[in-house]
């Protein structure tokens, strides 16, 4: 439990194009029995911006909200689990922190560690988080999978990829949400399910492997099966669930959850099945016409029903995510 602790501004840009599945499966980019195990209608594409441009947007939008500048800011997080089109040695959050005027004095972190990363960065930097004037956070996570060698089709297993990206500013001070729970937990014995058995020596073009997910993960199901992948992660989704019910902040569902925009082949077998039952309203409507986009899909579809009016004073919002590593992690918020 972290208390107080409120989101304070919250921005999002969603790729504006919308790629259609049984276009893809018609084109035979996308296999039949896969898309129609995975559910997906629909994948957004953002055409022209980089990652970290998107990011920006996102994250003027939530400064915006929140009334800040980025002088008021103790720290900022980006996250991403995808190239960002620039050498891997440059920090897009150095970019950010230059673009918003943040003082180079402020921690300015580019997190790459899966999808969970917008999360563990939130708990890593939150005792930044002080109640001064200049103690809110800034979290961004970007992610653009068109024109580059990763497929969103074909790249991996059981999740489609859409390109986002959220902005979302951490305050002690006030905000349109609280967060009422906060925890991280994982299985870090699912490490190997995005490493090669093997190291082989760099290459000039042995950054293409990265693009190739499906190889890892077919090397650990034929090593351990699909119960060697769900029943660790499950184990601590349960470990969260626990953990969140014992919450004194827990009165019953939420009024919203929003799990991981991945396929119904993962999702009903993991995160669902897990914690199902704790939203009356699910976040897939959207995710299904969105795609997985990265670290975001939970802020995303956030900003999506707030934009939509959806949400109302009193409203509990229940967000779930998950990343290689494996890391898991749970939010629950309340609309004040």
């Amino acid at each position: 439990m972290v208390d107080p602790l409120f989101i304070a501004g919250l921005g999002a840009m969603p790729g504006p194009d919308r790629l259609s599945v049984s276009d893809a499966v018609r084109a035979g980019r996308y296999e039949k029995d896969r898309a129609e195990a995975d559910g997906y209608v629909s994948v957004i594409r953002e055409p022209e911006r980089a990652s970290y441009e998107m990011g920006l947007a996102a994250a003027k939008d939530a400064l915006a909200e929140a009334g800040l500048r980025g002088i008021d800011l103790a720290g900022l997080a980006y996250t991403s689990i995808h190239r960002h089109g620039q050498p891997r040695l440059w920090a897009p959050a150095s970019w950010i922190q230059r673009h918003l005027d943040i003082g180079g004095h402020v921690p300015a972190l580019s997190v790459n560690q899966g999808c969970n990363g917008l999360l563990q960065a939130m708990i890593a930097l939150g005792p930044l988080c002080a109640p001064r004037p200049d103690g809110q956070l800034l979290l961004v996570g970007a992610d653009r999978f068109e024109a580059s060698g990763f497929d969103r089709w074909q790249s991996d297993y059981g999740l489609l990829y859409g390109d986002a990206a959220a902005g979302v500013v951490l305050s002690r001070q006030s905000g349109f949400a609280r967060v009422l729970h906060l925890a991280l937990d994982g299985a870090p014995d699912l490490e190997e399910l995005h490493r090669d058995a093997a190291p082989s020596d760099e290459t000039a073009d042995s950054w293409r492997r990265e693009y190739d997910v499906r190889r890892s993960k077919k090397a650990f199901l034929a090593a351990h099966g699909h119960a060697g992948f769900a029943e660790p992660l499950n184990r601590a989704l349960d470990r969260l669930k626990t953990g969140l019910l014992s919450s004194p902040y827990w009165t019953g569902p939420a009024d919203w959850l929003f799990t991981p925009f991945v396929g119904a082949s993962v999702r009903d077998a993991t995160y669902e099945a897990v914690f199902g039952a704790l939203g009356h309203r699910s976040g897939w409507e959207i995710g299904k016409t969105y795609g997985h986009l990265g670290t975001t899909d939970g802020w995303v579809g956030l900003a999506e029903i707030r934009a939509k009016g959806l949400l109302h004073s009193g409203d509990r919002v229940l967000i779930v995510s998950a990343g290689v590593g494996f890391s898991c992690g749970v939010i629950l918020l309340e609309i004040l």
